[in-house]
């Protein structure tokens, strides 16, 4: 129970392309067979519910990289997602205030 509580009061680090950023936020275009109509998703990185220590985010040839770390010192990686180039609408960067 105490590790829960602390998971949650520690907020996660956010980074873009490995440099530390308050937010990151991606409109992207999904299609699925049942609908064959476009919607727009989006994911907005402080708002996600993975618990984990650090997200980041870097566009890498054809695809966006959304990478969830565990421990990133230790390079321990909870999961890592994909987005296709081609399906991203805009990416929105919020600095760090000065």
């Amino acid at each position: 129970m105490l590790r829960l509580v602390l998971a949650v009061a520690e907020k996660k680090v956010i980074k873009f392309h490995g440099l530390e950023v308050d937010n990151v936020t991606i409109l992207y275009s999904q299609k699925t067979r049942s609908k064959p109509e476009k919607t727009i998703e989006e994911f907005d990185a402080a708002k996600d519910p993975q618990t984990c220590e650090t997200v980041n985010v870097q566009v890498v040839s054809e695809f966006v990289t959304i990478t969830f770390y565990k421990n990133e010192k230790a390079n321990s990686i909870i999961k890592r997602e994909l987005i296709p180039t081609y399906k991203v609408e805009h990416i929105w960067v919020k600095d760090m205030p000065a």
